[in-house]
């Protein structure tokens, strides 16, 4: 761009230059300016610069405004965490005291149910219900149909059970060597009647038992009234009868006082 005049070349006034013109501030004449191919160049290129000036400042302000926002949501996210944690807290410590009070109460339920078996039972606690067993064990004494019997010459002589009467009961308690469940035994001797149509009636003992008696707080004992019989011993073998007993103490020593517990006559009331 050349200037031809830096002065009015009216009036030698000093020239302002007002948009694309200049102007004389003394006699008010006006002339234009003469740009030439390298000024206009110079014109773009200035303007792309103050573009792409502008351009980085409005990138570096969105950048600057995602750094905040990045800030702002990591602020948040801690906050919550922070907040979360008693929550979460209190969420354990309920669970904790939900599953420890479902402990106890199944602890407790155990020992009332401890408490329930009661298996410390008394004469006093059988004598009222001693007929029901009596029948039941008559029952189970009497599904024994047949035995042998061996004479002095060792021949086997067959007989059939036509009766089993009440002879005597036996409550023996504090068994040795015994789990709770069996620590006491209810023994109930019969007086069984054997018949062998040739040689006629043979009267023998054997015995019933019931264990695991337990007191039933209502009164009496708690059964299920299922009896066995005793396990005969070699001293019942030999020259004896199958499944009784010839002699009455010998019956009585092998089912009541070999277990070596307490042992307590009942009546039959």
């Amino acid at each position: 761009m050349k200037l031809v005049n830096l002065k009015c070349p009216n009036c030698d006034g000093i020239l302002t230059k007002k948009d694309d013109a200049l102007h004389c501030e003394s006699c008010g004449a006006i002339f234009a300016i003469d740009y030439d191919e390298s000024d206009v160049e110079i014109e773009r290129l200035r303007m792309e610069a103050a573009k792409e000036k502008d351009g980085n400042a409005a990138a570096t302000t969105d950048k600057s405004g995602k750094n905040v926002k990045g800030v702002r949501l990591a602020i948040i996210i801690i906050l919550l965490f922070f907040i979360a944690i008693p929550f979460a807290f209190m969420g354990i410590v309920m669970f904790q005291n939900k599953m420890m009070a479902g402990f106890f109460s199944s602890v407790e339920e155990e020992e009332e149910e401890k408490v329930v078996e009661n298996y410390n039972v008394t004469p006093d606690d059988v004598n009222g219900m001693l007929d029901e067993f009596i029948e039941s064990g008559k029952i189970v004494q009497m599904n024994i149909e047949q035995c042998a019997y061996w004479d002095l010459n060792s021949a086997v002589k067959n007989y059939d059970k036509t009766d089993a009467e009440f002879e005597s009961a036996y409550l023996i308690t504090d068994i040795p060597n015994e789990n709770p469940k069996k620590t006491n035994r209810l023994v109930i001797i019969y007086r069984v009647t054997w018949n062998n149509e040739n040689l006629g009636d043979k009267i023998c003992y054997d015995a019933v038992y019931f264990e695991g008696l337990k007191v039933n707080p209502n009164g009496g004992v708690i059964s299920n009234f299922d009896g066995e019989t005793i396990t005969r011993s070699d001293a019942a073998w030999g020259w004896s009868m199958a499944y009784s007993f010839e002699d009455l103490n010998q019956c009585y020593r092998e089912n009541v006082t070999a277990l070596g517990g307490k042992v307590e006559k009942l009546t039959n009331k």
